[in-house]
């Protein structure tokens, strides 16, 4: 698609850069005749084709301009009720299609141009100009028509109609300022004793023009109440459902407080239980400590007494053979055999020592492993206490509390046998 098509004006081809679109209740064959009459010379008619909300929207999603022809509320209402049609079915018939073109236009303010049909019918200079600059042709003054003759009974009944109904009136001003339309009509004074000679006692109608106005009102009157009812129980229905989620909310909120209260009772528990073992595995790690110690005194003393040995062996050498001799070998005995002893003594001690590093290596490594749970249960308190918070700081924790104050003072009423 070229951008003349986007945009409006003509295409490559000489014919105007848009589609036409046309709704219910306008004559097509008329509509296509007036635009070929306001055409410029050379250039050919849009494309016509019948309104449908899924055409509409995919030529606007295309990114395409498209020219929508409608007729107004009073004059659509006039045409269908001359064609035998009921009232209620022409305005619920013109409210979806209305409807429909407003929401696509809404999504599509610069690709759809609604014009209303009494532009390209009527001729008012200021807008067509207006319709000119929209579509960017220099479109020519259509030919004098013969306006119809509408009956003043049926306008009567659609102004009641447009004037009874809040949604037509809603319409109607977002279409009228939101499209290229003329001012609407206004029923006159001619045009009323028109409608009321036409209901006299000449025609066949037996109430006149106030018994078709009262009836008129009153169905739009029902149409009305059966709206606002239907609005009344889907919005108890909404209530209902929201106090039902409320109800649920709050249960759900109880239930996960009572939980995360479980849980952090638990957890400090556990962490007096760490704790406590890790007071024992500290004292165990100190008389390990102290046991170590005493290994390295006997250590040096047994090289102590080693060195007093080998000093009284170095005295005995040079002795004469005696009294002094024997007492020496003596002496030298009893310390082989202290050395020897002692020498038990620090193999047992070594033992001992090494049965203590292991139990020592293995109590830090459990002290460690106590650390690192109690670490982990602490972080677990932590978020915790974080959720628990956030749940008092939520909106529905605050706006369940009044449900929450009522049962507790409930709880505190004395029962009745």
């Amino acid at each position: 698609m070229n951008s003349s098509t986007r945009h409006g004006g003509l295409a490559a081809d000489g014919t105007l850069g848009l589609p036409c679109c046309h709704l219910s209740g306008v004559d097509a064959e008329a509509l296509a005749s007036r635009l070929r009459d306001m055409q410029p010379q050379g250039v050919a008619p849009p494309h016509l084709f019948s309104f449908t909300a899924r055409a509409l929207a995919d030529i606007a999603v295309s990114g395409a301009r498209v020219m929508v022809v409608y007729r107004g509320f009073t004059d659509f209402m006039v045409a269908a009720m001359t064609r035998g049609q009921a009232p209620s079915q022409a305005q619920a018939r013109w409210q979806a299609e209305i409807g429909s073109l407003l929401q696509i236009r809404r999504q599509h303010r610069h690709g759809v141009i609604a014009v209303q049909d009494r532009v390209l019918w009527v001729r008012d200079p200021a807008a067509l100009q207006a319709l000119s600059q929209a579509l960017g042709l220099a479109l020519q003054p259509a030919k004098p028509a013969p306006e119809p003759e509408d009956d003043p009974l049926l306008s009567a009944l659609a102004a009641l109609a447009l004037a009874q109904s809040r949604t037509v009136r809603k319409l109607s001003s977002e279409l009228e300022a939101s499209s290229h339309s003329l001012a609407p009509l206004s029923l006159s004074g001619p045009d009323l004793d028109a409608a009321f000679q036409r209901t006299g006692p000449q025609t066949d109608r037996p109430a006149g023009i106030e018994h078709d106005l009262l009836v008129a009102q009153l169905k739009l009157d029902r149409d009305e109440i059966a709206a606002q009812i239907a609005e009344i129980t889907a919005l108890n229905g909404t209530v209902t459902g929201l106090r039902a989620e409320t109800v649920a909310m709050t249960a759900q909120h109880e239930a996960g407080m009572a939980a995360q209260e479980a849980r952090t009772q638990a957890l400090a528990k556990g962490c007096a239980v760490l704790r406590a073992q890790l007071e024992t595995r500290s004292a165990e790690a100190g008389t390990l400590r102290a046991l170590h110690l005493a290994e390295a005194q006997i250590l040096a003393e047994i090289r102590h007494r080693e060195a007093a040995i080998h000093a009284l062996l170095a005295e005995a050498k040079p002795m004469v053979p005696g009294l002094q001799i024997g007492d020496a070998r003596a002496s030298l005995e009893t310390l082989l055999r202290e050395r020897q002893e002692l020498i038990r003594q620090g193999d047992g001690l070594r033992s001992l020592l090494d049965r203590c590093q292991s139990e020592l290596t293995a109590s830090t490594a459990e002290r460690d492993e106590l650390r690192d749970r109690e670490r982990a249960l602490l972080e677990d308190l932590q978020h915790l206490d974080a959720e628990q918070q956030k749940i008092l700081r939520s909106r529905s924790w605050k706006l369940t509390e009044p449900l929450r104050g009522g049962r507790r003072l409930l709880s505190r009423l004395p029962r009745r046998n």
